[in-house]
């Protein structure tokens, strides 16, 4: 019984995660995508890749627009980051494991590994469980110790539901517009002193970032991509 329990699970884990890709792919295809100076992005993916930073809340109308096996998504170790792990995948990217509560040191490892390797981690700076839009020093370390840039990618959508969590989750509407604008940091130096230093920088330029898409004129170089 525990067995065909257990594979009853697992059979129900992979449903949920093919749906929800599923459904990820059909809502992107509604959506009306501006991108903010994108080259920032692919130019260092060319060039031997970098840390990519986001806000947590803000992954999923993120997901469908960077896929690439160049890329590797954090996912924790929790229930939620095991869906997140395999929806992750069936996109197309790569994923690593862990997170600053839960298998910290695993995937910091990781993540300068995928480094090496010419793939770029792409993190949830304020995660797992916020304060929302305050920077952790995981994503500097990596790239202080990597000596790679990090990329950091902040999104707006017209219209979106946002879930009653720290994170305030959103999910753009069927229709929306999204704007993704994308800016490059160079690494900090080590030590813990330059990490907090290098944190507190990389919370201004995207929270300004962040605030620009507020402004269309703040962004003149707009492009738009198809579905």
């Amino acid at each position: 019984m525990d067995d065909e329990q257990h594979q009853l699970n697992g059979w129900l884990k992979r449903a949920q995660a093919i749906l929800l890709t599923l459904f990820i792919r059909l809502l992107r295809r509604t959506w009306r995508v501006r991108t903010h100076d994108a080259f920032i992005l692919s130019d260092a993916i060319e060039n031997g890749g970098a840390v990519i930073a986001f806000w947590h809340g803000e992954q999923l109308p993120m997901a469908p627009l960077h896929v690439s096996d160049r890329i590797a998504g954090l996912a924790s170790y929790s229930p939620d980051g095991a869906l997140a792990a395999d929806v992750i995948h069936r996109l197309g990217y790569r994923s690593l494991r862990g997170s600053s509560s839960r298998g910290g040191l695993q995937a910091l490892r990781a993540c300068r590994a995928a480094l090496e390797q010419g793939v770029s981690p792409a993190l949830a700076v304020d995660g797992p469980r916020g304060p929302r839009h305050e920077v952790h020093r995981g994503a500097l370390g990596i790239a202080a110790q990597a000596q790679r840039p990090i990329i950091y990618v902040v999104c707006r959508s017209s219209r979106s539901w946002r879930l009653k969590t720290w994170d305030q989750f959103q999910i753009p509407w069927p229709g929306a517009q999204v704007d993704v604008a994308y800016g490059c940091m160079p690494p900090p130096k080590t030590g813990r002193a330059a990490l907090e230093q290098g944190a507190n920088e990389l919370r201004e330029r995207m929270l300004a970032l962040s605030r620009s898409l507020k402004t269309p004129e703040a962004c003149p170089s707009a492009a738009l991509i198809a579905p």
